[in-house]
């Protein structure tokens, strides 16, 4: 394991699949949604892997795509769009990264997909 965060190589790693009007937010703090829409990733739980359990890690985050602006007619259509861009970037990060849900809620005065994601970390 690097010197990094999950959470940031999480961040390093789905950052070039995303469009680059994407900001990513990797902490817990309120949030000022303007134009663009925002990533926001939060660490949720580390658990033992059932199948080895001294070698590896679960870790679990919930990832949010919330749109911009308040005008939920606008933001549903984009949210259509970005939440398959999103879940395909997370597809295409393969084996250790898995999505297991993802639902559509309010973040705030915003419209947000919600998606429960885990990474296997092993032993270094």
């Amino acid at each position: 394991m690097s010197s990094k965060t999950v959470r940031a190589q999480l961040a390093e790693m789905l950052k070039p699949l995303l469009p680059k009007k994407w900001e990513i937010v990797t902490v817990e703090r309120d949030l000022d949604i303007k134009t663009a829409p925002v990533l926001r990733i939060s660490q949720q739980s580390i658990v033992r892997h059932p199948q080895a359990p001294l070698g590896s890690l679960l870790v679990s985050f919930i990832v949010q795509i919330i749109a911009p602006g308040i005008d939920f007619s606008k933001s549903e259509d984009l949210l259509d769009d970005d939440v398959m861009t999103l879940i395909f970037a997370i597809d295409s990060l393969g084996g250790s990264i898995a999505w297991t849900s993802c639902q559509k809620g309010q973040v705030g005065d915003s419209l947000a997909y919600v998606l429960d994601l885990t990474i296997t970390v092993d032993k270094p």
